[in-house]
């Protein structure tokens, strides 16, 4: 999320909607790992315009998971994150485990890195996801 955000901020002038799609390793948090970090294979997609909702990037990520036919096996819930809108965040569940996360980012982040517009993104955690899509039969 991050690294997009920087990419939106330094495209802010191009005509809009910007739509921006991401995918690389992530440091995270591991309680179980010797080091207690972790590199983790995530991918974003965000979308930046003068108006934007939680529907623009719900759209889209349902599209996704749509096109890679697990879309049945995920479900969306309400949540909260804090880099997202209180109430305007939903996170993505394969059974009781979350596998990504979807939502307005917050205007006090937006403003601290001089975005001037909306911005709404997805965040799936393609590691988390790997038993999903291995269960799913490509053509």
């Amino acid at each position: 999320i991050p690294s997009t955000l920087i990419v939106l901020r330094d495209s802010q002038y191009i005509p809009q909607p910007v739509k921006l799609f991401e995918i690389g390793e992530v440091v995270t948090r591991c309680t179980d790992c010797y080091t207690g970090w972790q590199n983790q294979l995530n991918v974003v997609f965000a979308i930046m315009d003068s108006e934007i909702r939680f529907e623009d990037t719900h759209a889209d990520l349902f599209s996704v998971l749509f096109e890679l036919g697990i879309s049945s096996e995920l479900k969306i819930e309400r949540c909260s994150h804090k880099a997202f809108l209180s109430g305007r965040c939903g996170c993505v569940k394969y059974g009781d485990v979350v596998v990504g996360v979807v939502g307005e980012m917050h205007p006090e982040i937006l403003t601290a890195l001089g975005i001037e517009y909306p911005v709404s993104m997805a965040e799936l955690y393609l590691n988390k996801l790997k038993p999903v899509l291995s269960a799913v039969k490509f053509m």
